[in-house]
C-alpha cells in the first residue's frame, strides 16, 4: 500500500513507481524529502520523462483544511478568560478633587450672610468708582497705591442712597463704614489677592483718614450712637412666664416654649440654631445635680462656623427644674408628640390636635418649619402674652448675657455660654443696662444734686432686691462697694451702705 508523506498542508501519496525507481534528482532512499521542499523546487528537479507520473501523483493530493486547534480543557476556559480581561483598577485611597471643587470649598469658609454683606459693601464702592471715574475698578489688577488712594477718597465721599428727593444729606454710621471696609477686604481675599487694606502698611494713610473722619463727625455731633439689642424688661419676662403656663396642654404654646428655653439656655440668636435641630439632637443624662440635656452634635451659627479657629468643644447643659414648666420635661414632651418619621425637632402642628389636644396622640407632623418661621416666634409670643414692646429673637440672647453679667459671673464663664472669642465682643452686650438699673443709677446720682434727699438709699435698695440679682451676687456688689469707698468719714458717709 502506498505510503503517505506530509508536505506542508498537503498529504502526498507517493506512487510505488517513484518509490521503487531511482531517478535523477529524486533519490528513492529518502522519500521524506517531500516534507521539506516546496512545490516549485519539486517541479524544478523532476525530469520531463516522469511528468506523467508526477501528474498522477499530484492528482492524488487531497487538500486538507488547516488543522484545527485542540479543544481547550473546559476547566481552563474560565482561567483563560480571566487572563484575557484587563485587571480591575485598584480603588484609590485618595479621591481626586477638581479645581472647581477647590474653589467651592474655598467659598464655603464664609457664611451666606457674610457673602451677602461682602457683595453689599463692594457694590457701594464700585458705584462710587463709576460715578467719580466713569468706570468700575478692576480689583484683580489694580495697583496697591492706586487702591489706597481711591479708598482714602471713598471713605470721605461715601453716602447712602437718599430715601426720597427731599431727604437731607445722610451719612453712613461708623459701623457701616467699618463694615464696608471689611467687605472690600474680604473680596480681595476671595479673588486670591495677597492684600489687606486693614493691616498692610500701604493702607496706613487711608485708614488714618477714616479714623480722623469718624472723630471729626463725633466732634461735630454728626455721629449716631450705637443701638444695641434691647434687654427684655422684668415685667415682660413675667408676662411671658405666665403665658407659658399652658405649654403642657397646648401644641402651639409648647412649641413656642421649647423654642424659648433653648434660645435662653444655649444663648442662640433664635434664627440660626433651631432649624438645625433634630429629634435626636439632644442626649439626656444625669449627674449629682440632676437630669440635664446636652447637644449630640455641633451646630453652625454666626460666630460658630466650625472652621480652623473652632475648638470643637461642646459641653453646654440645660438642667431640669422642679416646676411644672421644667425645660427637660417639656423638651421630651415635644419629641413624644412629634411624628416618628419627622427629621426636624420643630415641625408644623396638626390642626386637629390644636382643636383636641387631649384626644390627639400626635401633635406635630413630619413637615419641618422653614427657617424664616422662627423669626416670627418672638413677636407671636409678645402678642399672645399681651406685651406692648416688640422684641426680636436676638433680644433673648442679649437678655441672657446681661443677666449672667448682673449675676456676677466672670467674663470667661459668659464667653463659654455665648461662644464669644474675645471679651471686647462681649462688652457690646454688657454695656446694656436694664430699665430698673438705669432708674436706680439715676436716683443714686440725684443724691449729688439733692444731698438731703434719700433717693440713693431707697433706689439702690430697690435695685439690690430686684429679681435679677441673687443674694450671692448682691454680696459681691456690697463687697465691691466697701472696697472702693476710701473717703468715708466718721461724720458722714459718701456712699450709702447696702447692709
Amino acid at each position: 500500500m502506498a505510503e503517505h508523506q506530509e508536505l506542508g498542508n498537503f498529504n502526498l501519496q507517493i506512487p510505488a513507481c517513484l518509490q521503487e525507481s531511482d531517478h535523477d534528482g529524486i533519490p528513492s532512499d529518502d522519500d521524506t524529502i517531500f516534507a521539506t521542499i516546496s512545490m516549485a523546487e519539486l517541479l524544478g528537479v523532476v525530469p520531463p520523462d516522469i511528468s506523467e507520473l508526477l501528474n498522477e501523483a499530484l492528482s492524488s493530493i487531497d487538500t486538507i483544511n488547516p488543522p484545527t486547534e485542540p479543544k481547550p480543557d473546559q476547566n481552563n476556559v474560565h482561567q483563560t478568560e480571566e487572563c484575557d480581561q484587563e485587571p480591575e483598577a485598584k480603588k484609590s485611597r485618595f479621591p481626586s478633587v477638581s479645581g472647581h471643587d477647590l474653589e467651592q470649598l474655598f467659598a464655603e469658609r464664609q457664611a451666606p450672610s457674610t457673602k451677602k454683606n461682602t457683595a453689599w459693601g463692594l457694590k457701594i464702592f464700585q458705584e462710587w468708582n463709576k460715578e467719580t471715574t466713569g468706570a468700575q475698578l478692576d480689583m484683580g489688577i489694580v495697583p496697591v497705591h492706586q487702591l489706597a488712594e481711591s479708598l482714602g477718597k471713598f471713605y470721605c465721599e461715601a453716602r447712602p442712597l437718599p430715601k426720597n428727593e427731599n431727604d437731607v444729606e445722610n451719612l453712613y454710621h461708623r459701623n457701616s463704614l467699618i463694615s464696608i471696609r471689611a467687605a472690600i477686604n474680604r473680596h480681595l481675599s476671595d479673588i486670591h489677592r495677597n492684600v489687606d487694606i486693614v493691616r498692610d502698611t500701604e493702607f496706613k494713610t487711608p485708614n488714618g483718614i477714616l479714623d480722623g473722619l469718624l472723630k471729626q463727625r463725633t466732634r461735630l455731633g454728626l455721629s449716631k450712637p450705637v443701638t444695641h439689642k434691647e434687654i427684655i424688661d422684668q415685667d415682660d419676662l413675667e408676662k411671658m412666664s405666665s403665658y407659658f403656663d399652658a405649654a403642657p396642654n397646648s401644641p402651639v404654646i409648647l412649641r413656642q416654649y421649647v423654642w424659648y428655653v433653648l434660645a435662653v439656655h444655649f444663648l442662640s440668636r433664635g434664627m440660626e440654631f433651631h432649624h438645625q435641630l433634630k429629634p435626636d439632637s439632644f442626649v439626656f443624662e444625669s449627674d449629682s445635680s440632676g437630669e440635664y440635656a446636652t447637644l449630640s452634635h455641633e451646630t453652625q451659627q454666626k460666630n460658630i462656623q466650625g472652621g480652623l479657629s473652632h475648638s470643637g468643644e461642646n459641653g453646654k447643659r440645660m438642667y431640669a427644674s422642679v416646676n411644672s414648666k421644667c425645660p427637660i420635661k417639656m423638651l421630651k414632651r415635644l419629641i413624644e408628640k412629634t411624628d416618628p418619621t419627622a427629621t426636624s425637632l420643630f415641625n408644623q402642628f396638626d390642626k386637629s390636635a390644636v382643636m383636641k389636644p387631649i384626644e390627639s396622640a400626635i401633635w406635630y407632623t413630619n413637615k419641618s418649619l422653614s427657617k424664616r418661621t422662627f423669626a416670627k416666634f418672638m413677636s407671636n409670643i409678645c402678642v399672645a402674652a399681651k406685651i406692648d414692646k416688640k422684641y426680636t429673637p436676638h433680644c433673648l440672647r442679649a437678655t441672657a448675657i446681661q443677666f449672667l453679667n448682673d449675676q456676677g459671673y466672670e467674663a470667661r464663664h459668659i464667653m463659654y455660654m455665648s461662644d464669644h472669642r474675645c471679651e471686647s465682643s462681649l462688652r457690646s452686650y454688657n454695656r446694656n443696662v436694664a430699665n430698673h438699673q438705669k432708674k436706680a443709677l439715676s436716683s443714686s446720682l440725684s443724691a449729688i444734686v439733692q444731698p438731703k434727699a434719700k433717693h440713693g438709699v431707697l433706689e439702690v435698695q430697690s435695685y439690690a432686691t430686684s429679681p435679677s440679682l441673687t443674694e450671692e451676687a448682691l454680696s459681691v456688689v456690697r463687697d465691691t462697694v466697701k472696697e472702693h469707698t476710701p473717703f468715708t468719714k466718721t461724720t458722714g458717709v459718701r456712699f450709702p451702705d447696702l447692709t
